[in-house]
């Protein structure tokens, strides 16, 4: 009144019943017919509704700045209005280098379709698609873009909305299944995106796990039923289909699916035909959208649609006060707790909730916001859970309005699995790291040209170096450490055609320049794309081996040596006393025969004492043939006098007479003359005629020698039961094994070939040099 200007001021008003209104006063000052102020007058605006969408304005404009999804409003010329901050971090601008700014900014120049045409169809009813974007660096990366239009309430166009989601990891998943069978399971297996491949009639062959969580079921339970059981819209599957049939694909097509549990999940397909084994399949790559499909509504649906997705976020989400107090949690957030309620987690303690270690960092960053230092928004905590387990998070933390008032947004992503598999990560580098280092065995990597790379503390000491790094600095190629060139190319051609080389001895130059030999084994080792990395090897010393073979070889030759020694003595003393048997105590009792004779004219008076001395006569003249027996066993005079082939002869007579086991002769009396070789038949004859009684139970046996080229042989084939192959080389056979050593003792060799019920055949071949068989 005072000033008589007008007024225009927000006020809050009290009603009786408490209620508070806010309004906006309009007045000035009333004059009289004078000019003079005589009073007042003004207008009350009732804004309180007004005020509170303005809050809720503000409210969802928070919540699109947090989601993860790149969101973009730009004018009916394209020009950039707002974008969140998840656009913000994707594209790697400033909020100020954008806004005003064509939306082809990001746009890649080599992506179809235009902008024109993605504008002309989003005015039509909005684009959904895939293409190439370009980030503030010019890195290009692909992109799932939906687009639509935003109207006022007269329905007029007032601006367009896009919602793009980074596909890059979509992307490489579909072109690394592409590359072989075992990546392809890898991925299928533990790609986020779901897959599932079915046959045109809807029957389910295989899904992935991703896809089957995202059902809310099992690989196992979802495999053989069919995909109508899932739908919520049956027709939406016609609809699926018939585009399938027009195009040969579908893509980015979307779909309510009912989960297990009977909530609703929101899948973006793309199909494609496949074949397996000559079939046709669909495969179906999705996308669980709910929750863009959520915030999208949101837009829509304002604060009620924004609490909703809130509660179905995969991601615990909590809301807490400037204090710390929580007003608010997720089911998700819940479960990750094993809380049954808000209340229960309310009531349990942050030192209950959190490990030490997370609990300290906690308070720390409580007090910095006291203080009012810029507290960290992205940081990882291990929980407690109600359980006892430990689970590990990363935490995103934002101030927002909430029900009007600054609060503070929590999400929580669970990345235990990520953890646990660094940590089994280090863990295994760790391990490698001790094997590397603490192997006896030389381990070193190196580039295809030869160029050193690593090499283990064994590697260096077998080359004479005092430490790796010693040999990394003076070894500029390992074709170097080679004595000889071709050793080197020769394992370079193996890798190179089989892509590793196992045990192959070369020799090499240490670096005083001594020469020994290794044992080298080695692997290329390719990227993922199969592009050759380096190459692996292992290198163990083998003078050690080379020496002890050595000695083994020398006193094999010794015991050889002793063995015939000791075999050509107990010949030599079977002669003897053979000789001594013969010629003593053969001689002495073909003169008690002859005396006994004598005796036998002269007595005849008494018919008992004849009786007994005929008996006395025939026992002196077996006796005889005993000693005759005996003397020929040990060492027969005819094989010394007549040769090799009447000893045969006449054993095997011998050995018919004794066993009724007929012998058939085939004998070429011509060859060897060698009295050591014959002696060395006819013991392998007598232990083969020997083993036919023991084993053979047969009726026949052949005897054949003969001239090969290979030397002097002979074979001993009988028509008895066979023998077993595993028996002919058993340790047991202590008959075999003699012979063997016999025959090597000439570097002969002995074959037996037999079967079960076809009986066995024996073949001894002797050269006529000694050879080294070995």
């Amino acid at each position: 009144m005072e000033t008589g200007e007008s007024y225009q001021l927000e006020l809050e008003l009290i009603r009786p019943n408490g209620d508070t209104r806010i309004v906006n006063a309009f007045g000035g000052a009333k004059y009289d017919s004078k000019g003079q102020i005589n009073g007042l007058f003004g207008t009350v605006q009732d804004i309180t509704e007004r005020k509170q969408e303005e809050e809720e304005l503000a409210l969802l404009a928070h919540t699109i700045r947090s989601i993860s999804e790149s969101v973009s409003v730009t004018d009916q010329e394209n020009k950039i209005l707002f974008v969140n901050d998840a656009f913000l971090k994707t594209y790697g601008y400033t909020l100020e280098e954008l806004i005003g700014k064509s939306i082809s900014i990001v746009r890649s120049t080599t992506t179809e379709p235009s902008i024109d045409d993605i504008l002309h169809i989003t005015f039509q009813g909005g684009w959904h698609g895939e293409l190439l974007n370009q980030k503030k660096d010019g890195t290009e990366f692909p992109i799932a873009l939906s687009t639509s239009i935003v109207c006022n309430e007269k329905g007029q166009t007032i601006a367009l909305v896009g919602i793009a989601i980074d596909i890059t990891e979509r992307k490489l998943a579909e072109e690394m299944m592409k590359t072989s069978e075992e990546k392809y399971r890898m991925i299928f297996n533990e790609v986020p995106i779901g897959i599932a491949i079915s046959t045109i009639e809807g029957k389910i062959i295989d899904v992935n796990k991703a896809q089957a969580d995202m059902i809310g079921c099992t690989v196992e339970e979802l495999k053989g039923r069919s995909v109508n059981e899932y739908y919520v819209y049956s027709d939406k599957r016609m609809e699926m289909i018939e585009l399938f049939e027009k195009t040969g694909k579908v893509r980015d097509f979307e779909m309510e699916l009912e989960k297990k549990d009977g909530s609703i999940v929101v899948e973006m397909m793309n199909i494609d035909q496949i074949k397996i084994e000559s079939k046709d399949y669909l495969f179906a790559t999705g996308r669980d959208i709910t929750e863009r499909k959520k915030a999208k509504e949101a837009l829509r649906l304002e604060k009620e649609n924004f609490r909703h997705s809130l509660d179905d976020s995969p991601l615990g989400v909590r809301i807490a006060t400037l204090e710390g107090n929580t007003i608010y949690a997720n089911k998700t957030l819940l479960d990750l707790y094993g809380y049954d309620s808000l209340e229960e987690l309310q009531k349990t303690p942050l030192k209950n909730r959190y490990s030490p270690e997370s609990y300290i960092q906690a308070q720390k960053r409580k007090r910095q916001r006291k203080r009012g230092d810029l507290s960290t928004t992205d940081y990882e905590i291990s929980i407690i859970r109600k359980n006892g387990e430990i689970r590990y998070l990363q935490v995103f933390r934002k101030e927002i309005l909430w029900d009007g008032a600054r609060q503070f947004q929590v999400i929580y992503e669970d990345i235990t699995r990520r953890k646990l598999a660094e940590a089994a990560l280090k863990e295994s580098e760790t391990i490698f790291r001790s094997l590397f280092e603490n192997s006896q065995i030389g381990i070193s990597t190196a580039t295809s040209d030869g160029r050193l790379l690593r090499a283990n503390p064994a590697y260096a000491r077998m080359y004479g170096y005092e430490s790796p790094e010693k040999m990394l600095a003076e070894v500029n190629n390992v074709g170097k450490l080679y004595a000889n060139l071709a050793d080197r190319q020769e394992v370079l051609r193996i890798l190179t055609r089989d892509g590793f080389i196992e045990a192959k001895e070369v020799e090499v130059i240490r670096r005083d320049g001594s020469r020994f030999f290794v044992l080298v084994s080695a692997r290329e080792i390719r990227d993922t794309e199969g592009k050759l990395l380096y190459n692996q090897a292992t290198h163990i010393d083998l003078t050690e081996r080379r020496t002890l073979e050595k000695e083994l070889r020398s006193s094999k030759e010794l015991l050889e040596k002793l063995n015939q020694h000791l075999y050509e003595i107990r010949e030599n003393e079977r002669a003897v006393i053979s000789r001594e048997i013969h010629d003593e105590l053969g001689q002495s009792m073909t003169a008690i025969k002859l005396d006994l004779n004598h005796l036998y004219k002269y007595v005849n008076t008494n018919p008992e004492a004849i009786r007994q001395l005929g008996s006395m006569i025939e026992l002196v003249s077996n006796t005889i043939k005993d000693v005759q027996r005996i003397s020929s066993d040990l060492r027969p005079g005819i094989l010394d006098d007549l040769g090799l082939a009447a000893a045969i002869e006449w054993y095997s007579e011998e050995f018919e007479k004794r066993t009724g086991i007929r012998c058939s002769l085939s004998l070429d009396d011509s060859i060897l003359g060698d009295s050591q070789k014959d002696l060395i038949f006819f013991r392998v004859l007598q232990e083969a005629l020997t083993n036919v009684i023991r084993h053979a139970n047969a009726s026949s046996v052949g005897i054949k020698l003969y001239q090969s080229k290979a030397g002097t042989a002979m074979t001993i084939q009988d028509n008895g039961i066979g023998m077993l192959p595993e028996k002919a080389e058993s340790t047991k056979s202590l008959g075999l094994i003699g012979m063997r050593e016999r025959v090597r003792q000439f570097g002969g060799k002995i074959d037996i070939s037999s079967k079960k019920g076809e009986g066995t055949k024996l073949t001894i071949i002797i050269p006529e040099k000694k050879i080294n068989l070995e």
